[in-house]
């Protein structure tokens, strides 16, 4: 498929500024506002009936809204098969730098807004808790939930509006039990078919709307505390609602027969406003293009956005976002001086681009990597000078956490201010407290510092939990790493204790192989890479004289 067309001249693009959100379109003006109205109502709902969760965001969610599904149809993510999901409404495509919104306004408020709230809900929840913590049940039909919102003169909301598709399959297919129900993860949830995953969805709705209907909403957020704090999961479910699973299940089962769901209606105090403190301004047409050009890059079509932002920069070669989002799919595209170029152009433009100085700091860390991509050491100017454009993005940025993430990532590889290291995620944390990504590095810094009881509780926890495969690996690695050590450690004490008590059969002190002790996650990575290497080559049989082993990778 072709790329995308840059922006028409022959369309007028609007920028509207609303509370909390940046909003670009080629749509009329009015429907730009209705749709930044509609996403505050939903914010501002959500904060109002969850007062003890943090609903802003440590970097800034854009908007851009296509007038029709035809113009809107080339900025659509892109399937597993690598064509454009042509069936998509709406999406939000969470990012580590900025999020984005997108929708077409040719089509109903469900189509439109359905899945943007969905996904809205979950980041709101996985940002605050982590989404591999919080129960899937209750993330997914929380989302469920929240995703048929409806307000009315601006005033009265309905939540929990029935979807056809969950009530078919809740009267056309059993139940998952419980205890299957209650303990899918959001790892194994991914993995199910559409089939069962979509059962899972239309029960987590079912089980979330039985809860608020039946008075025991508040029991959910409890039950959410406990199974943070680590309590098995049916000590928590007792705990919280009083009821074991069992009788849980069969309330459940009544429930969902009854095959008439109520919605629930709210009237707030105040009327939801926001029309009249947007700002509204023309966008030029180069500055559509940088915007249109970021947004493929943040959906992981990084060439595609390249003719957006070339052609942005053509006509206007100091717009520091266009200059910025380039030098990110350079440094994507592994073109480090190229990236290089654009990004110091980005700075020079605009000084307090926050973003510009993360990624140039990005790309020098990347200095020095070997040719699978680890980098074990680097030199001290580079140090130097990564540190100082991180702490000027904090500076600039305080909420923006990578900066904290990779200033630590220099002082694991460089093995140096690791209680800084420390303090600097942890600050990240506050941001983002659901970043496991953050948690993990946590983890690797004790771990260097042979804190081995607190990286192993970081690690285990992770092991067990993490959705992210990768994640799961590197902390399944660590509880392997620190056992061994451990090991080693208590044999040495006891060869130690022999050998001072006199005992001429004490056995000499084992250790770690030189320089173990400072390697970085890279070099465990590739260390165990190593070792299964070498235990496959035992198991394949001796080879013929004349003949050569080789591994590849298919793909």
């Amino acid at each position: 498929m072709c790329s995308p067309n840059v922006a028409s001249a022959k369309d007028e693009w609007l920028q509207v500024r609303s509370k909390n959100f940046l909003l670009i379109g080629n749509a009329p003006e009015k429907d730009i506002r209705k749709v930044a109205t509609k996403l505050e109502q939903f914010r501002e709902t959500f904060r109002l009936l969850f007062r003890s969760i943090k609903v802003s965001a440590s970097v800034p969610t854009n908007v851009v809204v296509f007038k029709s599904d035809s113009s809107y149809r080339p900025f659509k993510p892109k399937r597993g098969d690598g064509k454009i999901d042509n069936f998509v409404a709406g999406y939000f495509q969470p990012g580590a730098d900025v999020n984005y919104i997108t929708l077409s306004t040719e089509g109903t408020d469900a189509d439109m807004f359905g899945v943007v709230f969905h996904e809205y809900v979950h980041y709101i929840i996985n940002t605050n808790f982590g989404r591999s913590e919080v129960p899937s049940w209750f993330n997914e039909g929380l989302a469920e939930y929240y995703q048929t919102f409806e307000i009315e003169e601006d005033q009265k909301v309905k939540l929990g509006i029935a979807q056809g598709n969950h009530l078919d399959l809740l009267s056309q297919s059993k139940l998952i039990p419980f205890t299957d129900f209650l303990g899918v993860g959001s790892r194994s949830l991914g993995g199910n078919g559409g089939h069962s995953r979509s059962i899972f969805y239309a029960q987590a709705w079912a089980m979330v709307h039985f809860l608020i209907f039946t008075g025991r909403a508040d029991g959910m957020d409890k039950y959410v505390t406990l199974t943070l704090a680590n309590k098995p999961p049916e000590q928590a479910f007792q705990e919280a609602f009083g009821t074991d699973y069992a009788t849980m299940e069969k309330e459940l089962r009544k429930y969902v027969g009854q095959r008439l769901f109520k919605y629930q209606v709210l009237t707030l105090k105040q009327k939801l406003t926001f029309d009249s403190d947007m700002q509204v301004a023309p966008l030029a047409e180069p500055e559509a293009n940088a915007y249109l050009g970021d947004l493929l890059y943040h959906v992981n079509r990084a060439d595609d956005a390249e003719p957006f932002l070339r052609s942005a920069l053509a006509v206007q070669p100091n717009l520091s976002l266009a200059n910025t989002a380039l030098g990110m799919v350079k440094l994507r595209q592994r073109k480090s001086d190229e990236a290089k170029t654009f990004l110091e152009k980005a700075i020079a433009q605009n000084p307090k681009n926050h973003i510009a100085y993360y990624y140039y700091a990005e790309l020098l860390s990347r200095e020095g990597r070997d040719e699978l991509g680890f980098v074990s050491k680097m030199e001290p100017a580079t140090s130097a000078r990564i540190r100082e454009m991180l702490k000027k993005s904090i500076e600039l940025n305080p909420a923006f956490t990578e900066s904290y993430a990779l200033l630590a990532f220099v002082s694991l590889v460089n093995n140096d201010e690791l209680d800084d290291a420390v303090v600097q995620l942890q600050k990240a944390l506050k941001y983002q407290p659901g970043n496991m990504r953050y948690v993990m590095r946590i983890a690797e810094i004790y771990l260097r510092q042979e804190k081995f009881k607190e990286a192993a509780s970081i690690a285990t926890r992770l092991a067990k939990n993490a959705d992210s495969d990768e994640l799961r690996e590197r902390a399944e690695q660590m509880v392997s790493e620190i056992g061994r050590r451990e090991q080693i450690r208590a044999q040495n004490d006891a060869n130690r204790k022999k050998y001072e008590e006199g005992d001429g059969n004490g056995q000499g002190l084992m250790r770690l192989t030189s320089g173990e002790a400072n390697q970085t996650p890279e070099q465990l990575a590739k260390a165990n890479e190593a070792e299964r290497m070498r235990a496959l080559n035992q198991s394949l049989r001796k080879q013929e004289a004349g003949e050569t082993r080789i591994v590849g990778q298919i793909t």
